[in-house]
């Protein structure tokens, strides 16, 4: 059986509503009678209770996607990354690139130059010793060219690709880079009979960070 309803209507003038259209009334304008224990079901849900906000799931929600922001963010400036920019003409490449992250904790500092270039590092303030091979070998009457070098602890300039490669390990102090920033210098120079080509001389400064 329907619930009685008591209608509320002012009509207008013409006998319409008060906006001059004609009578009409939807289910949610019946307003219950006295002493009817339920209002319609629309109404009902209208004021049916909010659920409450889970702000636990709210703050895991959040700290996903920061993590995935700050994964993105680690993948585009990685020591894969291509992100090497102004360097000087005199330098071809150099590794860990510049500002990199994920940077293994024994990883290598290379600095690649072009024909004829030497140069030092400074790495963290400190000023390695530049090992030097022999980049031909006398034998007599044979000369033997283009050899491997060996690499060892510091610094070692290789003079048949032109590089200069740092080495983390016990003779410089450290075997593995500590976790934070690191910054290096390089001063290179032109080079002809060993000696440095006046007015050659440049440096170039970077970081890199091991997480």
């Amino acid at each position: 059986m329907m619930d009685a309803v008591t209608i509320v209507h002012e009509p207008g003038a013409d006998g319409g509503d008060v906006d001059g259209s004609p009578d009409r009334l939807a289910a949610d304008d019946l307003v219950p009678a006295a002493g009817t224990p339920h209002a319609p079901a629309a109404r009902r849900r209208r004021f049916a209770r909010r659920r409450p906000i889970d702000w636990k799931l709210v703050a895991a929600s959040l700290a996903i996607a920061l993590g995935v922001a700050l994964i993105a963010f680690g993948i585009s400036r990685s020591v894969t990354g291509d992100e090497v920019t102004k360097l000087p003409e005199q330098i071809e490449s150099i590794s860990p690139v510049p500002d990199a992250v994920q940077v293994p904790a024994q990883a290598n500092v290379v600095v690649d130059l072009i024909d004829g270039y030497a140069g030092e590092m400074t790495i963290d303030n400190v000023t390695y010793e530049t090992w030097r091979p022999r980049a031909v070998v006398d034998r007599g009457e044979d000369v033997v060219t283009g050899g491997q070098v060996d690499i060892r602890d510091g610094v070692v300039y290789d003079p048949n690709n032109f590089t200069l490669t740092f080495t983390p390990g016990e003779d410089v102090g450290f075997e593995e880079w500590t976790v934070g920033n690191h910054h290096v210098r390089v001063r290179f120079w032109e080079e002809r009979d060993g000696e440095i080509v006046d007015g050659t001389l440049r440096q170039y400064n970077w970081t890199f960070n091991i997480v």
